[in-house]
């Protein structure tokens, strides 16, 4: 492909309009404007344009060479509606490409969405091009992205998108079929360079830049590789984190989160990909994204003969919900050598076997007016199978008529879920209230979300 660097630079105010750092209110009725293509609609679209694989001819010059039917819908951003999905190969066989279909004021619009990586495809971020095409091949838009940020459009200077008669493309490889030659190699492309802030992100696509319309600025995750390909040199972790949506990759990505990254590559490159392993790790990266103050040990290989048995992430969710809801049995205890020493004593259950106890050890002397906590403390007991308590800390807010506690500490559970073993643990943190005239518990208390 022959490329022409323009003298056009796009400053910020003109990158308002092109990839998603686009205002959320700019937004005007975008369900008049676009709407959801079912999968049956696009299975029909594709036999009537005779681009499904059981009705085409196989005479036929195309450009597409395979199509699946694993067709696929991702959410849009700041829309109810979805784009349909569908996974296909072309005559450039090094090409990611997936057919994008919606419906656009009342007429399905589809376009081929393909990557090409100008790496080894063995880094995290996307460094290559996406061309946009209609089906047949011809050149519409493109984009060229260097470490999963995107850099510059490439847009056709001379009007014209048909292929040549070359076989091969020193950019994007070897064509599949070898009379098809390259669709866009000749073509006198210009390079339009974007500088933005906040930089577009290659996983976030708007559709206004894929279909033919200009209303909203409603996106998709146009993630690498995304559900897996046939690309070459991917690792077991590249395929991974193509299989993630923007929400989790936004999430994977987050600073503090450096640790959970690092450790999830280091079971892939341990373990390999496989589906399974895949699932079960992204159920776990949701999981997370639901409960913020858990952490996974995907080190760790658990024994299944002292662990807690969960069907599924749902059911050890269920589990997690009861231990935070749970209101604690409080007691109360004199010293019998010092009367003015009592303990406030609070229970709250883990399940219906175990439990954490926290004892708060106060002194009172009603003769002085005094009140003085000396310690809190806490432990596990019942039957603390596949499950361990450690305190970290406490903190004490003592008011004219009562005392404020926190109890931080953090629950480790062994756990096998879907037959796989975990370690997790979760940080809690407890609250409860005393008198002060007589160290007696008060009612309520529990975990406090943070």
């Amino acid at each position: 492909m022959k490329t022409n660097t323009l003298s056009v630079i796009l400053y910020l105010g003109l990158c308002i309009t092109f990839f998603t750092c686009e205002k959320e209110d700019t937004t005007i009725d975008q369900q008049d404007h676009f709407k959801t293509v079912s999968i049956d609609d696009a299975i029909r679209f594709l036999d009537h344009n005779h681009l499904n694989t059981a009705s085409r001819n196989p005479n036929e010059d195309t450009y597409l060479t395979s199509i699946s039917t694993d067709m696929v819908q991702e959410e849009i951003t700041h829309s109810d509606e979805l784009i349909t999905v569908v996974p296909v190969t072309t005559i450039y066989n090094s090409h990611y490409s997936r057919v994008l279909l919606l419906e656009v004021e009342g007429h399905i619009q589809s376009v081929v969405y393909s990557m090409f990586s100008n790496t080894d495809t063995t880094t995290d971020l996307f460094s290559g091009e996406m061309i946009i095409t209609d089906l047949h091949g011809q050149f519409l838009k493109g984009y060229r992205a260097e470490n999963g940020i995107v850099v510059s459009e490439l847009v056709n200077l001379n009007g014209t998108a048909n292929r040549n008669t070359d076989n091969s493309c020193s950019v994007h490889g070897a064509c599949e079929d070898a009379d098809a030659g390259c669709a866009m190699c000749n073509n006198d492309l210009g390079e339009v360079v974007i500088i933005a802030n906040p930089v577009p992100r290659v996983h976030d696509l708007v559709l206004h830049r894929i279909f033919d319309f200009s209303i909203g600025s409603g996106s998709f995750g146009s993630g690498w590789n995304a559900g897996g390909s046939s690309l070459p040199n991917v690792t077991p972790y590249q395929a991974f984190l193509n299989s993630l949506s923007i929400a989790q990759l936004d999430f994977l990505n987050l600073t503090v989160n450096i640790p959970l990254k690092i450790a999830i590559q280091d079971f892939f490159d341990e373990h390999g990909h496989t589906q399974e392993i895949e699932n079960h790790i992204k159920n776990k990266l949701i999981f997370l994204m639901n409960n913020p103050n858990g952490k996974f040990d995907f080190a760790t290989i658990v024994n299944s003969e002292n662990a807690l048995h969960f069907d599924s992430f749902e059911d050890f969710q269920d589990f997690l919900n009861n231990i935070r809801s749970s209101e604690p049995e409080i007691d109360f205890e004199t010293d019998i050598f010092d009367p003015r020493k009592v303990t406030a004593k609070f229970k709250f259950d883990i399940d219906i076997y175990s439990s954490v106890n926290i004892h708060i050890n106060q002194k009172i002397d009603s003769d002085l007016s005094t009140y003085e906590v000396l310690d809190v403390n806490s432990h596990a007991s019942g039957f603390t199978f596949g499950m361990t308590w450690t305190q970290d800390s406490w903190d004490s807010n003592i008011l004219p008529s009562l005392a404020d506690f926190d109890v931080y500490g953090h629950v480790t559970l062994h756990l096998f879920i879907n037959g796989i073993g975990d370690f997790y643990t979760e940080n809690f943190h407890y609250g409860m209230q005393t008198n002060i005239n007589n160290g007696q518990p008060l009612p309520g208390g529990g975990i406090i979300e943070d």
